[in-house]
């Protein structure tokens, strides 16, 4: 695997299937100055994210079938790494299962397409930003938000999961 410059922003780690939209997200990921890392099933995602001190995980939902895997992810999520997880908005069973374990964010295919590199830039920065011990500020509006409008990231013990359909 092709690594960026020791002056990258860090790993992000991706659970994608889907080979050319991997490549579509490590592209935006190199982009933005990261060293993605294109992961095929969730045991690589674990062994990764505790080898690695990545500042984000991107998780195809589609590759998540078991609410062990879920587990795996919320505990991830609970060292420090944001998990943000895509997915159909037609699996809501999915997606409530990743909210329930306790991602960074969840949100539909189509949100993650259109807000990709934003999203993934702001919760990478917000994960080097707590690591630096440096104040963060992700419920920031993204720059893609129409004005006076803002997106927050959901309070981790909501029961609802908000998805963006259009």
């Amino acid at each position: 695997m092709e690594t960026m410059p020791s002056d990258a922003g860090g790993p992000i780690l991706l659970l994608i299937p889907d080979v050319f939209f991997a490549v579509t997200v490590r592209n935006t990921v190199r982009r933005l100055g990261y060293d993605p890392h294109i992961l095929k099933t969730t045991d690589e995602l674990v062994v990764a994210a505790g080898e690695h001190q990545a500042v984000l995980a991107v998780v195809d939902l589609a590759t998540v079938r078991s609410s062990d895997e879920w587990t795996d992810i919320g505990e991830i999520e609970a060292s420090g790494i944001p998990v943000l997880v895509f997915g159909s908005h037609k699996d809501v069973d999915g997606l409530r299962a990743a909210k329930s374990a306790g991602v960074a964010r969840v949100v539909s295919n189509g949100q993650f397409h259109r807000e990709m590199r934003d999203m993934i830039e702001r919760y990478a920065l917000a994960s080097s930003c707590a690591v630096a011990d440096e104040p963060q500020d992700i419920d920031a509006p993204l720059s893609s938000v129409p004005p006076g409008t803002t997106d927050h990231a959901p309070e981790k013990n909501q029961s609802e999961v908000i998805v963006d359909t259009h």
